[in-house]
């Protein structure tokens, strides 16, 4: 029996792209992650972050994390980001499945290339669609975000907030900030949670997870 996502995919025409108009690099392993676990999304959310994380599980990234001392502050930081991230492949996985957009999603290979996180391009990679993605519940941040964009840039922002514009700019693709944070979660529950290989790091990291380490995704924009 085909899983859902395989049913979904399997009739759609695959075409991979190296570059699209304007010789932008885009990152082609995202389509080998659609349809795939969170923790296999939010990995590879991980590795789009940084080149110093290449692991195959949670427990390895904690422990990137845990042995590269971060603050809480640095900490907060990179979980921001890697919400981010992680909330386009969220939003690119729902634009391939939906009917009502049609062209082939693409991500630019870096992770801070202009005003523009996803391309729908045609077959040929000319350039139909321009979108920012922006995991966030501040309304006044994402109009201000909005204001400063180029006008055929559009925000895709999350569902529990997107009724509240009048923009036709303003797109709801069904993705909730609710879902991609319980995501993220998952990494920050490994983080503190008691485990054998724990005990390496040391009393230090020991302290601060139990003692001063404090995660609020309220915190964060």
């Amino acid at each position: 029996m085909l899983d859902l996502f395989d049913f979904l995919f399997e009739g759609s025409e695959e075409i991979e792209f190296e570059t699209i108009e304007g010789g932008i690099e885009v990152d082609s392993g995202i389509h080998d992650v659609l349809g795939e676990s969170n923790e296999d999304q939010v990995l590879f959310a991980l590795n789009r972050m940084t080149n110093d994380v290449d692991e195959s599980t949670l427990e390895e990234a904690a422990e990137y994390f845990k042995n590269a001392s971060y603050s809480q502050d640095s900490f907060n930081g990179i979980i921001s980001n890697l919400k981010g991230i992680h909330g386009e492949v969220q939003v690119l996985e729902e634009l391939e499945m939906r009917p009502d957009f049609e062209a082939n999603y693409v991500i630019p290979t870096s992770t801070s290339h202009e005003a523009v996180d996803i391309y729908g391009v045609d077959e040929h990679g000319t350039i139909l669609e321009k979108y920012q993605v922006k995991m966030s519940l501040d309304k006044s941040y994402i109009q201000r975000t909005l204001d400063e964009l180029p006008e055929d840039v559009k925000i895709i922002c999350p569902s529990e907030i997107a009724d509240e514009f009048d923009d036709d700019r303003i797109v709801d693709v069904g993705v909730k900030l609710s879902h991609v944070e319980a995501n993220i979660d998952d990494l920050c529950e490994v983080l503190a949670t008691s485990e054998p290989w724990e005990a390496e790091l040391g009393p230090k990291f020991d302290h601060w997870i139990d003692e001063d380490f404090e995660f609020d995704f309220g915190m964060i924009g």
